[in-house]
């Protein structure tokens, strides 16, 4: 199993997935040993950082502080964890094409919520724009249309920052 091999194979995401961490604007609440108020560790794309107790390293680093287990033994939990199947000698390349294409479709997930993302968020300023529009003109003879178009409008941009807050834990 070579070091190469996870790190071609794998990220950070992989691995606080795995380990269940919540990783929110890529950062996260240091899981080292100390509590934080607020997230003090940065993710990477193949590394990570502590504002707060200053470890750093590759994923690889991560798991070993993670257990606190030796490197050699980070590497072989990896490789069995995500089943890798990789060896001192080769990797498998069958795994090889099953990761990446996990990954692809992983990605193509996050687009799709990121683009629903993009449109909730168009949608919410179109609703906040024609509540802002029904505060004219408000007459006696037209008061109870215009108070029922606003609740509905304010129900719907609810709903809308629901579905926002739900894709942004999603992120």
């Amino acid at each position: 199993m070579l070091k190469e091999d996870i790190l071609n194979l794998l990220n950070m995401r992989d691995i606080t997935d795995k380990l269940g961490i919540k990783v929110k604007h890529n950062m996260c609440s240091c899981p080292f040993g100390h509590t934080d108020k607020n997230p003090s560790m940065k993710i990477y794309e193949k590394s990570f950082y502590c504002f707060s107790c200053n470890k750093t390293g590759d994923l690889i680093q991560f798991v070993q502080y993670y257990y606190n287990i030796s490197f050699k033994d980070a590497m072989k939990k990896i490789n069995e964890d995500f089943n890798l199947y990789l060896t001192n000698s080769h990797c498998n390349k069958e795994k090889i094409k099953q990761i990446e294409y996990e990954r692809l479709i992983k990605q193509q997930k996050k687009q799709k919520q990121l683009e629903e993302y993009i449109n909730l968020c168009q949608q919410r300023i179109n609703y906040i724009e024609s509540y802002k529009k029904s505060n004219i003109h408000i007459t006696p003879s037209n008061w109870e249309e215009k108070v029922l178009k606003k609740s509905q409008i304010t129900d719907k941009i609810h709903i809308i920052d629901m579905k926002l807050d739900d894709l942004e834990d999603k992120f």
